[in-house]
């Protein structure tokens, strides 16, 4: 169990790394819009398209890690206060409550794509069509969902006396 927990952590560390990668693409992209504009009296075509669409992934890539991390705002004044015992079963059911939550849109996401695809939407420039961008947010959210669902457990074996995830799960509230 604690090698699949671990492999979570990982994985959202790689995915996390795409997204800078990503950020660093964003930058150049700019960069030469800007510099083209600049020295050439021409702009690049559809960087306003790709950069929406770089957005929306870097930011779904960042979500994983951040909840590993624990970077995510917490609001634990009240349950801070309450003993250990309390805390981990209210984090295992917050936990499971953002895992469906998650779910959802993961699904929603997935919908619109197979929407955009049947639709055939393109974007005005560069017509690059969404329905990737949607599809590849989907699994994104689900590799959010996934991260999260890692914390439920986490909870669980805080609750049952684990005292590593007792200690990842206690990061929450301070």
């Amino acid at each position: 169990m604690k090698k699949a927990l671990r492999f979570v952590d990982k994985f959202s560390e790689i995915v996390a790394w795409v997204g800078i990668a990503l950020i660093a693409v964003l930058a150049l992209m700019y960069t030469a819009d800007v510099l083209g504009r600049m020295l050439l009296g021409q702009q690049m075509k559809g960087t306003y398209e790709i950069a929406q669409f770089l957005l929306c992934l870097i930011s779904f890539m960042a979500y994983p890690l951040a909840q590993v991390r624990r970077g995510h705002i917490h609001v634990g004044f009240i349950v801070s206060r309450f003993p250990p015992k309390a805390r981990y079963l209210l984090s295992a059911f917050s936990f499971l409550w953002s895992v469906v939550m998650c779910g959802i849109v993961s699904y929603a996401l997935w919908t619109q794509g197979v929407f955009t695809l049947s639709s055939n939407k393109l974007t005005q420039v560069l017509l690059l069509p969404y329905y990737p961008v949607y599809y590849a947010s989907s699994v994104l959210m689900g590799i959010f969902a996934i991260t999260l669902l890692t914390d439920v457990v986490r909870s669980i074996l805080a609750f049952l006396g684990d005292e590593e995830c007792q200690k990842s799960i206690q990061k929450v509230y301070s």
